[in-house]
């Protein structure tokens, strides 16, 4: 066996193991560089409880994944809704051309907003066509 590394303040400790794990032990405790063994089943039990930390481990990473995967999913979801309201702004502009006044823009947005939380941010052009007519009182409709 091997001498001790330091002298370190260790507290007594009384184990009882069997025969079979006794002659393991004595086996196994110089393969495994411990200096005795009090250091084999020290080193033992830290290696024991670093496998079961591993398994809780593994359970965090588990989920810190699941919410990486969730925030990628949800920035590639925004990005697309993005890209489509940007596709809708573009294609209203080039429809109005100037002919709404701030008043109707403002009006139009309050609107939208509304229809945002009257289906709970389920949105769908058609809904927003439903609503329009929903709404209509007569004016400025060309026949």
């Amino acid at each position: 066996m091997k001498t001790k590394r330091k002298n370190e303040l260790k507290k007594p400790f009384t184990l009882q193991l069997t025969p079979r794990v006794s002659g393991l032990m004595d086996e196994y405790v110089e393969k495994s560089g411990a200096y005795s063994r009090s250091d084999f089943v020290e080193k033992a039990i830290l290696k024991y409880v670093a496998f079961l930390d591993k398994d809780k481990k593994s359970e965090e990473d588990r989920m810190i994944a699941a919410v990486r995967n969730l925030e990628k999913h949800t920035a590639s979801v925004l990005f697309k809704v993005a890209g489509e309201q940007a596709l809708l702004n573009q294609f209203i502009v080039e429809q109005i051309d100037g002919t709404i006044t701030p008043d109707e823009l403002r009006r139009l947005r309050n609107s939208a907003y509304d229809i945002v939380r009257k289906r709970h941010g389920m949105i769908f052009f058609e809904d927003s066509y439903e609503d329009s007519y929903e709404n209509w009182d007569g004016e400025n409709y060309d026949e």
